[in-house]
């Protein structure tokens, strides 16, 4: 396993890094955390979050890796790998990690995406999220309502949440997230969910008519990319097939209209 160091101090990892993190406020000081991100990041296509819910315009990309591992090392070996191959976008899923692991990976997997310059979204644990200043924080239909969430993290952190159905949609967009992930796409033996397919991202996306990205999810593959963003769907979120060939990153990409040449300003409202 050939990681990058894993370096206690943020402030070491950014001068090793290009340049500081886009989203990472470690200072917690949103002043400071706007004048750092004047940049133009030389990345991928990305999808803007409706600006009213933040101080700052959001951007976050259209392929997103949900990290994959039942122990710290795999997730660390993964996601390193993933990194390394373009990903923009890193969720850790920490539910197969013991308790008292959790903030440990949380930080080392950090360390990776401080180095990268890619944004860390934290799956369920909001606590985590703020206590390690990740980009934000994803929840799943059983965790925390975003509401409540939302008082808990920083205004510039950001909140996802899953959804299968119209209702799930309507709701969320009501606690006002900044973008939904939905699905399941595809469904396999270890589910029970109805796969929505082309059909229910159609008739979800055309209903919900919203500026907020709609984030696809479940057993996607690069062959299902066109069809799905035809629906109205923003982007998606991977992991079994990115876990098996981080090669595919680039793909994704492409498929995705994400030339890794396109320019894209992040742009703040001054306080």
């Amino acid at each position: 396993m050939n990681l990058c160091p894993m370096i206690a101090s943020t402030t070491m990892i950014g001068h090793l890094a290009t340049g500081p993190s886009p989203v990472a406020c470690p200072s917690g000081n949103e002043a400071d955390f706007m004048r750092r991100n004047q940049f133009v990041p030389h990345r991928s296509s990305y999808l803007t979050i409706p600006k009213e819910r933040h101080k700052t315009e959001h951007m976050i990309p259209k392929l997103h890796y949900i990290s994959q591992g039942k122990t710290p090392a795999v997730h660390l070996e993964n996601i390193q790998k993933a990194c390394s191959a373009g990903i923009e976008l890193v969720q850790l899923d920490l539910s197969t990690i013991k308790k008292a692991l959790r903030l440990t990976l949380a930080e080392d997997v950090q360390a990776i995406t401080a180095h990268f310059q890619t944004r860390l979204i934290i799956t369920a644990d909001y606590k985590i999220a703020k206590t390690i200043k990740a980009d934000g924080v994803y929840l799943e239909k059983t965790d925390a309502s975003p509401t409540l969430v939302r008082e808990h993290l920083f205004p510039w952190q950001t909140i996802g949440a899953g959804a299968h159905t119209l209702q799930d949609c309507e709701s969320l967009l009501k606690k006002e997230v900044d973008y939904i992930g939905l699905g399941q796409f595809k469904t396999s033996d270890a589910t029970e969910t109805k796969a929505l397919g082309l059909n229910g991202y159609t008739a979800i996306a055309e209903a919900l008519s919203t500026e907020t990205p709609l984030i696809g999810f479940g057993s996607i593959t690069t062959n299902d990319v066109k069809n799905i963003i035809s629906t109205g769907i923003s982007g998606i979120a991977v992991s079994q097939e990115i876990t098996a060939d981080f090669n595919l990153i680039k793909t994704f990409n492409q498929l995705l209209n994400a030339s890794s040449t396109q320019e894209m300003r992040h742009s703040f409202e001054k306080p």
